[in-house]
């Protein structure tokens, strides 16, 4: 199953839990160290999904401030 594939399976990620999961995805894309190793894990394993222009960059903080 593919990383996307995956993600969107899982139904913890959406719903009332959907903005805890995306602070904690900001706080990993700031600073992977910030989160518990299991989210650090997990989020690792969504960095080496191949982007739409596939050109292998990873995703970066999306709040506003962010780093």
């Amino acid at each position: 199953m593919s990383g996307m594939r995956e993600f969107m399976s899982n139904s913890y990620l959406f719903g009332g839990n959907a903005p805890f999961v995306e602070d904690l995805y900001e706080q990993y894309l700031a600073n992977p160290g910030a989160v518990p190793e299991q989210w650090r894990e997990y989020f690792d394993d969504l960095q080496v999904v191949p982007g739409a222009t596939g050109d292998g960059a990873t995703d970066v903080a999306h709040a506003p401030g962010a780093i």
